[in-house]
C-alpha cells in the first residue's frame, strides 16, 4: 500500500469495494483505516473447500463484475492490474468486496499502463509481453482476463496453468498461448463460453464487463426449479402489506436462500391480488439492477400466493429506523445520502425502462447491509408511455383501488386515484416526490404530516399545501435544497433521478 492507493480508495464509494475510512502517518508507517471482512479473502475459502460449485461462482463472478465496472466508468477509469482470490473479501457467505488497490492505475488517452505488474498466472498476455502488444501499453481489457483466471479459480481450486512453475507460466502467457485448464466435467455451457469469450488474446476481441455482466452465465436466473413446492421455510422474517415473508431454502442446494412472501386469499379478494402480482411479474421479470430487490417469480397453490425474491438479511429500513430507539428513530445525514443516492439509482433504473414505482417508502426499501439498500415492494408499479401519461398494464386499464401510503404520495397521485375519470395525468414525479419523503423520515425518523389522519393528509396536499417535518437543527442548506426540488407540487418543477444524480450537492460525497 502506498500513496497512490490512498489517492484511488479516497475515490471510490461502492457496495463491491472495501470501504476506505481514512489513512495515517506515524513514523514513517503508513495506516490505511479500510471495512473489516471478517470473513477473510475468496482464495481462503477455495482452500478450504477445494474448489466452488458453479452456483457459488456465478454469484462471486457477477459481485467481481460489478465492482469491476464500477472501475472501469471512473473518470479517468482505474485498472485494477491484481484480481485474484487473495484480493478478492468476503463481507458474509454471498458477498464479496475486491481490496488490493496498490497496483491499480488511473488511466486515460494519454497515460494508458506500461509497467508489467500483477500475479503471474493471472497476467494478461498483454501486460506481460508489453514490449509488443498494444504498442506497448495495455488497457481495461487486462481486468477482464485476470477475471477468467479468477474464474478458473473457483471451478477447478486453481488458477490456469497448475502443472507449471510460475516463470513456465509467464513464458506460455507472453507466448499467447491459451490458457491450461480443466473444468468439471459437469460444467455448463453457459461457463465454458464465459470463459472462451474472455481468453482471447487480443484484448480488443475481449468483452468488456459491462458485456459480461449481460453473460447467460452470471444473468441471475429465475428460480423456476423451487417454485412452488420443492422448497423449505427456515423461519419469518417479516410482514408484508398483504402476508407474512419468510426464509426459504432450496433442499437441494442449502446455499441458495431467497424470501418466500405468502398470501393468503380469501374468494371475495382473490381476483384483486392476483391481478396486483400478474401486474409485479410482467414488470420485474425484466427488472435486473443492483438496487432492485431481485424477483423470481411466483405460484399459487390452495389460495396462497407465494412470491419468490432476493433475502434481505436487515430487513425494511423503517425495521432499521424503529431500531434506533436510542437514537429517536433517525440516521445522520449523511447516512441518509448514501442510501438517497442508491435509491435514486434504482429509481432511475425504473424510470429509464419505462416504470414508475408509486409507492416509495421506507417499508419499501430493504436493506443489504448498512452501506447497501435495495427497492422493492413494486407490486403497485405501472410501465409509462414516452407521451409520460400513465397507463395500466392490465388489459383493462383500470386501476386497482388506491395505490401508494399517503404520506408518501405526491399530490397529481392523489388527485388521480380520487378522479374516477382518470383525467388527472401523472408521470415518474411522483417517485421524486415520494423519495423527498422518504429522505425526510430517514432524518427524521417520520414521515411527513406524520400527526395528522390519512383524511387531513390528502386534503392537505390537493389544496396546495407544502409536506409538513421539522428538520434536525443541524441539517445541511444542500439537505434543505434537495428537498425543496424533490418537494414541488408542479411536477414539471421537480427534478429528475439522473439530474438530482448529476447535481445535487447533497448526493456527494460528505
Amino acid at each position: 500500500m502506498n500513496f497512490s492507493e490512498i489517492e484511488i480508495l479516497r475515490s471510490l464509494n461502492h457496495i463491491r469495494i472495501v470501504p476506505f475510512y481514512g489513512s495515517d502517518e506515524r513514523d514513517n508507517v503508513l495506516y490505511i483505516f479500510m471495512g473489516y471482512m471478517k470473513k477473510g479473502s475468496l482464495a481462503n475459502l477455495i482452500s478450504s473447500k477445494q474448489s466452488l460449485s458453479e452456483w457459488e461462482t456465478k454469484i462471486f463472478t457477477r459481485q467481481v463484475l460489478e465492482g469491476v465496472s464500477y472501475l472501469h466508468h471512473q473518470k479517468p477509469p482505474i485498472i485494477h492490474r491484481d484480481i485474484k482470490g487473495k484480493n478478492i473479501l468476503l463481507e458474509d457467505e454471498r458477498n464479496i468486496k475486491l481490496t488490493d488497490f496498490g497496483l491499480s492505475k488511473m488511466i486515460n488517452e494519454n497515460t494508458n499502463a506500461r509497467s508489467s505488474v500483477g500475479t503471474y498466472k493471472w497476467m494478461a498476455p498483454e501486460v506481460v509481453n508489453i514490449t509488443s502488444v498494444t504498442n506497448g501499453s495495455y488497457d481495461l481489457k487486462a481486468d477482464i482476463w485476470s477475471i477468467g483466471c479468477t474464474v478458473v479459480e473457483m471451478i477447478t481450486g486453481n488458477p490456469p496453468f497448475p502443472k507449471l512453475t510460475n516463470f513456465q507460466a509467464l513464458i506460455k502467457i507472453g507466448n499467447g498461448k491459451q490458457p491450461e485448464y480443466d473444468l468439471p466435467s459437469n460444467s455448463s455451457e453457459e461457463l465454458k463460453d464465459f470463459l472462451k469469450k474472455i481468453f482471447k488474446v487480443d484484448p480488443k476481441q475481449r468483452p468488456t464487463s459491462d458485456d459480461l455482466l449481460k453473460h447467460d452465465f452470471v444473468v441471475e436466473q429465475c428460480l423456476s426449479s423451487v417454485i412452488p413446492k420443492q422448497w423449505i421455510k427456515i423461519k419469518q422474517v417479516g410482514i408484508g402489506t398483504f402476508g407474512k415473508v419468510f426464509l426459504a431454502q432450496d433442499p437441494m442446494n442449502p446455499q441458495k436462500e431467497f424470501a418466500v412472501k405468502e398470501i393468503s386469499m380469501r374468494p371475495v379478494e382473490r381476483e384483486m391480488i392476483m391481478q396486483l402480482f400478474r401486474n409485479e411479474e410482467k414488470i420485474l421479470k425484466n427488472v435486473n439492477h443492483q438496487r432492485i430487490v431481485k424477483f423470481y417469480g411466483f405460484s399459487e397453490s390452495n389460495n396462497v400466493l407465494s412470491i419468490c425474491m432476493s433475502y434481505m438479511p436487515m430487513g425494511s429500513l423503517e425495521d432499521y429506523l424503529g431500531s434506533r430507539g436510542q437514537q429517536k428513530g433517525f440516521i445522520p445525514e449523511d447516512q441518509a445520502a448514501l442510501y438517497t443516492r442508491q435509491l435514486l439509482e434504482g429509481v432511475q433504473y425504473l424510470h429509464e425502462n419505462n416504470i414508475i414505482h408509486k409507492d416509495i417508502t421506507g417499508k419499501h426499501i430493504l436493506m443489504e447491509s448498512e452501506i447497501s439498500v435495495k427497492l422493492g415492494g413494486i407490486s403497485v408499479s405501472k410501465t409509462f408511455r414516452h407521451d409520460s401519461q400513465a397507463r395500466t398494464l392490465l388489459k383493462d386499464d383500470s386501476d386497482i383501488g388506491c395505490v401508494g401510503t399517503v404520506n408518501w404520495m405526491a399530490p397529481e397521485l392523489i388527485k388521480e386515484v380520487m378522479n374516477e375519470s382518470g383525467d388527472n395525468k401523472y408521470n415518474n414525479k411522483v417517485d421524486i416526490w415520494s423519495v423527498g419523503c422518504t429522505l425526510v423520515q430517514m432524518v427524521t425518523g417520520s414521515a411527513p404530516f406524520q400527526n395528522l389522519e390519512p383524511h387531513q393528509v390528502v386534503f392537505k396536499l390537493i389544496t396546495g399545501h407544502r409536506p409538513e417535518y421539522s428538520l434536525p437543527d443541524t441539517a445541511s442548506k444542500s439537505l434543505i435544497d434537495f428537498l425543496k426540488v424533490t418537494l414541488e407540487h408542479n411536477p414539471d418543477s421537480r427534478l429528475s433521478a439522473t439530474q438530482l444524480l448529476n447535481t445535487s450537492t447533497f448526493l456527494k460525497e460528505k
